[in-house]
């Protein structure tokens, strides 16, 4: 167990670039941290450590939400929908212990990035967008409703010998 939330944070940043892989991508393309100026933030050892990894720590602007994206509505809601969802979702499962919370997180995790569909991204899964299947996916959508419409419209169209008939078969399934 960390003894301190700096310690916390790090073993955070630790985690996330085992899964990313972000320590294979070159130094100049790594990602920034923009961060607020809590003190886990700015501890010593944490920044030091961010360094190391050749990953630059901006710090917002004290009192101006505008520099880490509070400021950005859709941004902000966005955020505060991940944090809700992970709340409505993880506090219905009860934990015993920490192991156990760890393992309801890492389900969470994987149900919200590779089964929910979030609407922002175009109901998609945000793996699909992350491994670069968005567009194959968004075209074969468009491809089967384009053949649905035409096959309801070939359907509406296409007359019935005794429309009658058909009126009364509903009628009995409905029995």
């Amino acid at each position: 167990m960390p003894s301190s939330k700096g310690e916390a944070v790090q073993e955070l940043i630790v985690e996330a670039i085992e899964k990313t892989g972000m320590l294979e991508v070159p130094r100049h393309e790594r990602v920034q941290l923009l961060s607020d100026n809590a003190s886990c933030y700015i501890w010593g050892p944490f920044n030091e450590y961010l360094k190391t990894l050749g990953i630059k720590h901006i710090f917002s602007q004290r009192n101006h939400p505008q520099t880490n994206g509070k400021a950005c509505p859709e941004r902000s809601e966005r955020i505060e929908r991940l944090n809700r969802t992970t709340k409505e979702k993880v506090m219905l499962i009860v934990q015993a212990s920490p192991e156990e919370f760890d393992r309801a997180l890492e389900a969470f995790q994987r149900w919200y990035n590779y089964e929910h569909y979030h609407e922002g991204i175009g109901n998609l899964h945000p793996a699909d967008v992350y491994f670069g299947r968005a567009d194959a996916i968004l075209t074969q959508r468009k491809q089967l409703k384009e053949q649905t419409k035409k096959a309801r419209k070939r359907a509406n169209l296409t007359p019935t010998k005794n429309p009658r008939k058909k009126r009364n078969l509903r009628a009995k399934t409905l029995q």
